[in-house]
C-alpha cells in the first residue's frame, strides 16, 4: 500500500516481500532511497542495512527505518538515516521522502558527495 501510494505521487517503486529479495533488487540497480520494515521474515531491516552498507553499489543510499517497535538506537546504528513508527502517516513518509529527495539534490548541485546513477 506505501508503494502504492509513493507511486501515485510520481516515485518509481520497487518492492519486495523480504530483506534477500530487497538485496538482490538492490545489488542490481541503483536507488535514491530504501525504506524498509524492521521487522521482515528471511532477514530483517536492520541486517538488510548492515549487509547494504559494506556492499559496493547504492552503500551510501538514504534509508528509513519503519518500525512499530521504536528502536531508533539500533536504527542509527546500522545506518538508517530516519525511522518512522508504524502505523506510518501517508503524509508523514510523503514529507520525509521529499525532504530526502531535495537534501540529495542539493547536495548534488554543491558537489557536495558522490552519487552514482547508472
Amino acid at each position: 500500500m506505501l508503494g502504492t501510494m509513493c507511486e501515485m505521487e510520481g516515485a518509481d517503486v520497487t518492492t519486495a516481500i523480504d530483506g534477500k529479495m530487497a538485496l538482490e533488487h538492490l545489488a542490481a540497480k541503483d536507488f535514491d532511497i530504501l525504506v524498509s520494515d524492521v521487522g521482515m521474515p528471511t532477514m530483517d531491516g536492520y541486517e538488510l542495512l548492515a549487509r547494504l552498507r559494506k556492499s559496493a553499489r547504492n552503500a551510501d543510499i538514504s534509508a528509513i527505518a519503519l518500525s512499530g517497535y521504536g528502536h531508533s538506537l539500533r536504527a542509527a546504528a546500522v545506518g538508517f538515516t530516519s525511522q518512522l513508527h508504524k502505523p506510518v502517516p501517508m503524509h508523514e513518509l510523503l514529507d520525509l521522502l521529499k525532504a530526502v529527495m531535495e537534501s540529495k539534490r542539493r547536495l548534488r548541485v554543491l558537489g557536495i558527495g558522490f552519487y552514482s546513477r547508472n
